[in-house]
């Protein structure tokens, strides 16, 4: 309840009952406030109501006023009254205003010192067809619901944390909103991280707070005698009485009502576990339950199911376990929900915890109960109205749980029921490995992707070591196993929600060696280590060259065409020995002897090399016609001695 002066206070207690006053300052062009009652020396003020709920997360007001009186028009189109012509019009959308209330004795006016601000908003909304203007607003955290996050950005820490006001406060700053976070109790629950998507900014916050049961909205701060936005916990558990009211003490009770419709006594809290991951290192999916057996035993098992999707902060038991808590201690009741009328009662605000004494017509005990919502009523008559709507005790408002309700045609339901098993798989053996085919279950949760596990070993679990990936197509398999061993493979379908089925039977396949009828006609390729004119290295180089590389150096200017004598083809290699002892110039590739530089044959220890040479002399030989030689060099590119020689005829 809000703070009031002591003589505030027995005004609002004496039995002789109180005046109520009001005002509205409208704040204008220049900046200034302009009260609507003392304007121009005209009261224009004709009725204030002033709404607030747990059930809306920002409060609201609607002011009607005269929308004209002698020549002084407030309506915004009249460029020509005084009152939209010094600072622009006075009445528009986007002006703040105020609302302010006093109570005094009967009779008496209040001290400039008793006047409290009872609102504090922005204009959405004028209306002024007939002889009233009226316009509409919300408190200040209108304007967070209308600022929008335009950039989706990461909050929070993977390792650490960061506490949940922490991130509520980076949000406002990067927003660009200017506003402070007033938080009385922290709440110890640090943010992992996760990307904030874009929304309303008072939706962003709200949507954190809601995760553990608490609240986001402006509320009335005495230190600073001003509306803040501030992140709190509604007094569930034994709150402080605020205020005692007598039957006389309040005008009319229009409702007052039992009913176990929003009755939820077994909760259950579905969220994704960042502690314990699944084979494919994704969160699994848990759940909490918390019930209370007094409420089923008195209304039955009324149950509902609160699911957190994969990115929630709610991602841990005990942090489950306290919305689930939470969303208990506010709906396994029927509480009764009353509506009382009474006159002005300025200190009233949400969660305020009052008793009713019993007035033998309603009740025959006193109650106290929580308030849920109030309206303030001012009208041009003087008559001032409060009307409280409360239930057994504070909470975070009924409607909100509900909302999260995942029941068919609320909320999205969870998704638990895993994947069911795939069809027709069939593994295939090829080289150093194997292709896995299969069909996903024709009915049940669509398959999102598939994990292929691996073993050596049959009869094997799957697990992290044996996971080889997860594949979202229908054929997939490995290419990097050893040939001739015998492995066995088992797939687990998976859904886009982290629900894993079960694993198939294991199967046995062993991947093949390669070998020639695993390769095609054009697998492997070749290429002629020289080309002509010299590509004597190739068996008959000479006639696969030909007439291209007569007359070329070094090998052509010696070619002839020879078919009689040629040991095949028609192409031979004339040599001539114009000297006893004299190197006739013979180089397979151009190398030693061979007036035009030529090439190496590059060789490895371990590489074999044949030359065959078929030798017919042009006149008849007393002995031998000579040595062959085949010399090669040393690592530094040195003959140094290294040949080897075969004698020729």
């Amino acid at each position: 309840m809000r703070g009031m002066s002591s003589q505030g206070l027995a005004v609002l207690a004496n039995p002789a009952g109180h005046a109520s006053h009001v005002r509205v300052r409208v704040r204008d062009g220049a900046g200034g406030w302009v009260n609507l009652s003392q304007l121009e020396g005209r009261d224009f003020l004709d009725a204030v109501e002033v709404d607030e709920s747990v059930d809306q997360p920002v409060s609201a007001s609607t002011v009607t006023l005269k929308r004209q009186i002698d020549f002084f028009s407030l309506a915004p189109l009249r460029a020509d009254s005084k009152l939209n012509a010094n600072n622009g019009q006075l009445i528009r959308p986007g002006r703040e205003f105020i609302v302010e209330a006093a109570v005094s004795p009967v009779g008496m006016s209040p001290s400039a010192g008793e006047w409290h601000l009872l609102f504090h908003g922005v204009i959405d909304e004028v209306d002024f067809p007939d002889e009233q203007l009226v316009f509409r607003g919300r408190d200040l955290g209108g304007r967070l619901q209308d600022v929008m996050i335009e950039v989706e950005r990461p909050y929070g820490d993977s390792v650490a944390g960061v506490e949940v006001e922490a991130v509520m406060q980076s949000i406002l700053a990067d927003s660009g909103t200017g506003v402070l976070l007033h938080t009385p109790v922290a709440p110890g629950w640090k943010i992992r991280r996760y990307a904030q998507r874009k929304a309303s900014v008072l939706d962003a916050l709200r949507d954190l707070a809601q995760q553990i049961g608490w609240e986001v909205r402006y509320r009335w701060r005495e230190a600073s005698a001003s509306f803040v936005l501030t992140f709190s916990e509604p007094q569930r558990v034994n709150p402080s009485l605020a205020w005692t009211f007598a039957p006389g003490d309040y005008r009319n009770v229009p409702k007052l009502a039992l009913n176990k419709t929003e009755v939820r006594n077994k909760i259950e809290v579905v969220y994704s576990d960042v502690g314990d991951l699944d084979v494919a290192r994704q969160t699994k999916r848990k759940s909490v339950v918390v019930e209370d057996a007094a409420s089923q035993a008195a209304y039955g098992v009324r149950y509902m199911q609160l699911a957190e999707d994969a990115s929630s902060n709610i991602n841990r038991e005990l942090e489950a376990r306290k919305m689930a808590d939470a969303a208990l201690s506010d709906l396994k009741e029927p509480l009764a929900d009353q509506e009382i009328e009474l006159d002005f009662f300025l200190p009233v605000e949400l969660g305020d915890l009052y008793r009713f004494r019993a007035n033998g017509a309603h009740y025959s005990d006193d109650q106290n109960l929580a308030v849920t919502s109030f309206r303030h009523a001012f009208t041009s008559e003087g008559d001032a109205l409060t009307t409280i709507t409360t239930r057994g005790k504070p909470s975070f408002g009924v409607s909100v749980w509900l909302e999260m309700d995942t029941r068919p045609g609320l909320s999205e339901p969870v998704h638990t029921l895993p994947p069911l098993d795939p069809l027709n798989v069939a593994v295939t053996a090829i080289v150093n490995g194997f292709s896995l085919s299969l069909t996903p279950a024709l009915s049940g949760p669509p398959v999102a992707s598939f994990e292929l596990h691996i073993s050596t070993s049959s009869g094997f679990a799957p697990s992290s070591s044996t996971l080889r990936g997860t594949f979202d197509t229908t054929v997939f398999g490995a290419s990097d196993l050893m040939p001739g061993t015998a492995y066995f493979v088992r797939v687990v379908p998976r859904d886009r929600f982290g629900n894993r089925g079960n694993a198939s039977p294991q199967f046995e396949v062993v991947p093949k060696k390669l070998d020639g009828a695993s390769l095609g006609d054009s697998a492997v390729g070749f290429q002629h280590l020289l080309y002509p004119p010299t590509d004597n290295l190739i068996p008959n180089g000479y006639n696969e060259a030909g007439l291209r590389a007569v007359g070329k150096l070094p090998e052509g200017d010696k070619l002839v065409e020879d078919p009689i004598n040629a040991r095949s083809g028609r192409w031979v290699r004339r040599v001539e020995l114009s000297n006893v002892g004299a190197w006739p110039g013979l180089s397979w590739t151009g190398g030693y002897g061979s007036a035009a530089p030529g090439g190496r044959l590059k060789c490895s220890p371990g590489d074999q090399f044949f030359a065959e040479v078929y030798v017919k002399a042009s006149s008849a030989t007393v002995s031998g016609m000579g040595n062959l030689h085949l010399l090669w060099e040393d690592a530094n590119g040195v003959y140094s001695g290294q040949t080897a020689v075969v004698g020729v005829g």
